[in-house]
């Protein structure tokens, strides 16, 4: 079957993708108003840095040598305003600007993991949730500084500078030339800063991610890391990681402070080129004070927006990365697609029917199914079993439309699932698996049926947990249904969760019930209960149950014993038996295990 793998090529570069740059702008559509109040803004901030000098020139030009006391007041009240202005708009802009960055990275968040849920389980298989992690959260924050600082910084550095210019040219267009002269010599010196560092601040992230999958994976297998032995191999691990982080991390640094200090003799000699020749000019009659200190005060601010946009760089190169990948993401069409009409399943009357099924998962010359066909009337119950690898849990996937078969068709009701919403589908289904996930909250959130009132919900929670039996030992924790639950609910025993997902699939009030090996990693006791809890959610309901223990399957109205994806023997428990063939042969050998196994000592007081 054919998956599709999220492309994790690194960054090379700031150049868009063909087609990048427009997309990102549509991103900007809807905050057009913000941008407009933005685009203001800075004009008024960089009108307010551009005019500061000038007042400064004019007080020590003009106020200072005319011994005018309200001349020189107006110029420090007027730079004061300035400043204070500056810090006010400036503050506004940047709002304003995160809050539209926040804004659409809200929105684009909810698309991706709008559009992840669409995708098949084949999708799943090919990507570790941990990149799609990376997708939804790393991705589209390095979009959010793209949004609400490295764009607006860019062209405000750009604006800056061409102002400076053209202020320091009409005053005193020789001096202008010298700073002039100075700017792709800094310009070179912010690339190599940027790219350079990108380099190897990259490195870094790769360090820590490894670094950070490491502690993940041996945190999570504490268990087995401690039963081993294993602490000291596994520090020892852990430190070489850790060591290889810090040589990366020190090489970054150091590299970025010495380009970064080496910006700034740049400024201080450009300042000294400015002083000299300008100062010379000075005792020449040729140019004021003023005009000098001008000069400097430029010069020194011309370094801020240089090195604001050598700090940018790195940004920008990370952000259209992310950008690739995320509309990579969003670009990929579900594999399984609803179609354009679907056919109207109200309820499941019939039956179920597998016509010469094959499917693969991509594995070439090896088939999960190969031409399974049977039909499976309403209403009945029917055990699939076999070997491990024989495709019993792929039955129940092509019936969940999770995938679709290389040839053949599954139908309900005489009408291909294709044709069918994968929503309407799904709605007269539930799926109880031996590996039972828990959602994060309490336990009553996990059996609240979904598209009810929150009334009618819990009343039909309530009382599923009792007809499953969990009510029992809900009872006894400590907050009731309101007990939080830890991750994968592991304050509770494996009985627990197996009660409580039949409790959750109870409370969907399903038509079809598919149980995928629902008891098989509990203990005898757990089992009993759990089949009584069976007993309640099997009651009027058509149902398929994979077992690998026979005697869960015993009373089903007919087995089918699956071998290399193919339906090798299909009867009742008793005709299997007769038949002497792979269910009889199944059955002796978990017999004579049952028998090799010790006797679990019965509690006291319980029936012999």
């Amino acid at each position: 079957m054919r998956t599709e793998r999220v492309r994790q090529n690194p960054p090379t570069g700031v150049a868009l993708r063909p087609g990048l740059a427009r997309r990102l702008m549509v991103l900007f559509r809807p905050h057009r108003r913000v941008l407009l109040v933005a685009s203001a803004l800075m004009a008024a901030t960089t009108a307010a840095q551009l005019a500061g000098p000038l007042l400064i020139r004019r007080a020590i030009d003009v106020a200072i040598p005319g011994r005018s006391v309200s001349g020189l007041l107006a110029c420090v009240a007027g730079y004061l305003l300035l400043q204070v202005a500056f810090l006010v708009l400036d503050w506004w802009k940047k709002v304003r600007l995160e809050t539209m960055g926040q804004d659409i990275i809200l929105e684009l968040r909810e698309r991706i993991f709008a559009h992840l849920l669409d995708q098949p389980l084949a999708f799943f298989d090919a990507n570790p949730p941990g990149k799609l992690i990376s997708r939804l959260q790393s991705d589209t924050d390095a979009l959010r500084q793209l949004f609400a600082a490295t764009v607006v910084t860019l062209v405000e550095a750009v604006v800056l500078l061409a102002g400076m210019l053209g202020v320091m040219a009409t005053i005193s267009p020789g001096l202008t030339l010298v700073v002039a002269a100075m700017i792709p010599i800094m310009g070179a010196a912010a690339w190599l800063v940027a790219s350079g560092g990108a380099l190897r601040f990259r490195e870094v992230r790769v360090r820590a991610a490894e670094l950070s999958g490491w502690i993940a994976e041996r945190i999570a297998g504490i268990q087995l890391v401690q039963a081993y032995g294993r602490e000291e191999a596994t520090v020892a691990g852990m430190e070489r990681l850790n060591r290889a982080k810090f040589r990366s991390s020190l090489k970054a640094e150091f590299y970025e402070l010495g380009l970064f200090h080496g910006l700034l003799s740049l400024e201080t000699l450009g300042i000294g080129a400015v002083l000299w020749l300008g100062g010379r000019w000075v005792l020449g009659g040729t140019l004021t004070v003023g005009t000098l200190v001008l000069f400097i005060e430029y010069l020194r601010r011309l370094f801020d927006p240089i090195s604001r946009v050598s700090e940018q760089l790195d940004v920008m190169q990370r952000a259209t990365a992310a950008a690739g990948r995320v509309f990579d993401l969003l670009d990929l069409a579900p594999a399984l697609r609803d179609p354009d009409r679907p056919q109207p399943w109200t309820r499941f009357e019939r039956e179920i029917e597998f016509r010469d099924v094959r499917l693969s998962y991509g594995r070439p010359g090896e088939w999960a199914l190969a031409g399974v066909s049977f039909r499976m009337p309403a209403g009945e119950t029917w055990a699939i079993v076999g070997p491990t690898g024989s495709g019993k849990s792929s039955l129940l996937s092509l019936l969940l439309r999770f995938y679709d078969p290389q040839s053949g068709q599954v139908l309900v009701d005489g009408l291909d699932l294709r044709t069918i919403a994968q929503r309407d589908l799904r709605s007269k289904m539930a799926l109880v698996l031996q590996d039972v996930f828990l959602f994060p909250g309490d336990v009553l959130s996990n059996i609240l049926p979904p598209g009810k009132d929150r009334d009618r919900a819990e009343a039909a929670a309530f009382v599923a947990a009792r007809l499953a039996g969990a009510e029992e030992f809900v009872s006894r924790l400590p907050a009731g249904y309101r007990t939080p639950l830890a991750e994968r609910g592991a304050n509770l025993s494996t009985g627990e969760r197996q009660l409580l997902a039949l409790a959750r699939a109870l409370a969907a009030d399903p038509q079809i019930l598919l149980l995928d090996e629902a008891t098989a990693a509990v203990d005898p006791q757990t089992e009993a209960r759990i089949q009584q809890g069976l007993t309640a959610l099997l009651r009027g309901r058509t149902a398929i149950v994979i077992a690998h223990r026979l005697s869960t399957v015993r009373h089903a109205d007919r087995i089918l014993v699956l071998q290399q994806g193919r339906i090798v023997e299909s009867g009742r428990h008793e005709e299997l038996l007769e038949r002497g063939g792979v269910y009889a042969d199944l059955h002796a050998l978990q017999f004579q295990t049952d028998i090799d196994r010790p006797p679990r000592a019965a509690p006291e007081g319980s029936a012999s």
